[in-house]
C-alpha cells in the first residue's frame, strides 16, 4: 500500500526477462532537498523500541513502542503528537502492521490469558473503533499484511492439517475471508494489496498475482525472488539469487522488467512509485527512487551510521530507523 526521461538498465540477461519499449514513462520529480527529523517518541519511552509501521498520507502516522514481544503498546501520531490506543476489546496487545488513506490501521492483536497463545486480524479506524475480521476455522499463526484505500485487507496463516500456507483475503466491509491457494505457489503467503483488489503473493521465493481467482506468476525468475509490494499495477521485485541483491519493477500487463539504478534491496513503495530502500547492499545507505530513477541518497541522522527506509507514505514521507535501532525518523524532501 507500499520521472524524467531517462536510460534505463534492463535486468541481467541471466535471469531471462527484459524491457518492453511500450512501458510507461515515469512521470518528472520536482527538485528538492531531503531532510531526516526525528519521530517524536512517547514520554517515557526508549526511543530504540519505538517503530512506524503505517501512514494515511495526510500527515498522520502510526506504530508502536515494544520492548518486549509482551509488552507491545499501539500508537497513532496525530499531527505530530503520540498518542495512546487502548488494546482491543479481549486481546493482550495490538500490533499496528499497516494503515490507509482514511486512517484505518491493521493489526494483529495477541491474547495470551489462560496460558495460551491466541492471534486476531483486527483494524481500528481513525476514531478508535476496533473491528475483528472473522477467521476460516482450522488456520493458525495469522499475520495480517497489507490493507488497501477502499479497505481490502490481505493476511497469511497455515493450515492446522498440514502447515501449508494459506493467504485470506476481506473485502471492503466484509467480516467474512475468502482463502487463497494457488497450487501453482509452494508456499502461499501474501505480501500486499493493490487498490483493484489484485493480491500479491510471495513464498518460497516466488512471486505471483491472484485477481479474482485468477493466477499471474512472475516469467522469470521462477525462484530465488522475493515481492515487496505492488501499486497501480507495478509490482516491486528483489532478486536474492546473488550475495548483493537487486530490485526491480514488474509490470505484468507489458512484461515489462526494469532495474532500479544503483538499486539494493528495496523495502517499500507509494501509489505515487516513490521508492525505499539501500544502495548496493542490505547495509548500503539509505535511498530514494521515483519508478526506477534514483532520485537521491537519503541524509542520515547525526550519532548513526547507517539507516533503513521501511514506509513511504502517499504524500511522499518515509519513514525509517537507523541500524543500530536508537530512534525513528522521517524523511521530508522540501
Amino acid at each position: 500500500m507500499r520521472t524524467t526521461a531517462v536510460v534505463l538498465t534492463v535486468l541481467l540477461a541471466s535471469a531471462g526477462v527484459s524491457a518492453v519499449a511500450t512501458a510507461a514513462p515515469e512521470a518528472p520529480a520536482a527538485a528538492c532537498t531531503w531532510r531526516a527529523t526525528p519521530v517524536p517518541v512517547p514520554a517515557g519511552a526508549d526511543p530504540a523500541y519505538v517503530h512506524v509501521s503505517g501512514a494515511d498520507g495526510r500527515g498522520n502516522y502510526s506504530g508502536y513502542y515494544g520492548p518486549t514481544s509482551a509488552d507491545v503498546t499501539f500508537y497513532r501520531w496525530v499531527r505530530g503528537v503520540p498518542v495512546k490506543q487502548a488494546p482491543a476489546p479481549g486481546v493482550s496487545w495490538t500490533l499496528p502492521v499497516d494503515e490507509n488513506a482514511a486512517g484505518v490501521v491493521l493489526l494483529r492483536g495477541a491474547d495470551f490469558s489462560g496460558g495460551t497463545q491466541k492471534y486476531y486480524v483486527l483494524t481500528q479506524t481513525r476514531q478508535g473503533v476496533y473491528r475483528q475480521l472473522t477467521v476460516p476455522p482450522g488456520l493458525t499463526s495469522l499475520q495480517p499484511n497489507a490493507i488497501n484505500n477502499r479497505g481490502d485487507v490481505v493476511a497469511s496463516a497455515n493450515r492446522d492439517s498440514d502447515g501449508r500456507g494459506q493467504v485470506l483475503l476481506w473485502r471492503a466491509g466484509s467480516t467474512q475471508a475468502t482463502v487463497i491457494d494457488p497450487s501453482e505457489i509452494d508456499y502461499p503467503a501474501a505480501t500486499d494489496i493493490d487498490e483493484d483488489g489484485t493480491v500479491l503473493l510471495t513464498g518460497g521465493y516466488q512471486v505471483a498475482l491472484w485477481h479474482n481467482g485468477t493466477v499471474t506468476k512472475l516469467p522469470k525468475p521462477e525462484s530465488g525472488v522475493t515481492a515487496r509490494g505492488i501499486a497501480n499495477g507495478r509490482v516491486l521485485v528483489l532478486d536474492l539469487r546473488t550475495s548483493t541483491p537487486v530490485s526491480y519493477l514488474w509490470e505484468p500487463k507489458t512484461n515489462w522488467f526494469v532495474h532500479l539504478d544503483r538499486s539494493g534491496p528495496a523495502h517499500a513503495m507509494n501509489k505515487r512509485g516513490l521508492v525505499s530502500g539501500s544502495i548496493g547492499s542490505w547495509s548500503g545507505a539509505p535511498a530514494v527512487w521515483h519508478g526506477t530513477k534514483f532520485l537521491a541518497e537519503l541524509p542520515v541522522p547525526a550519532g548513526a551510521s547507517t539507516a533503513r527506509a521501511t514506509v513511504v507514505a502517499d504524500d511522499g514521507t518515509i519513514f525509517g530507523e537507523t541500524y543500530q535501532n536508537t530512534f525513528p525518523f522521517s524523511w521530508t524532501c522540501r
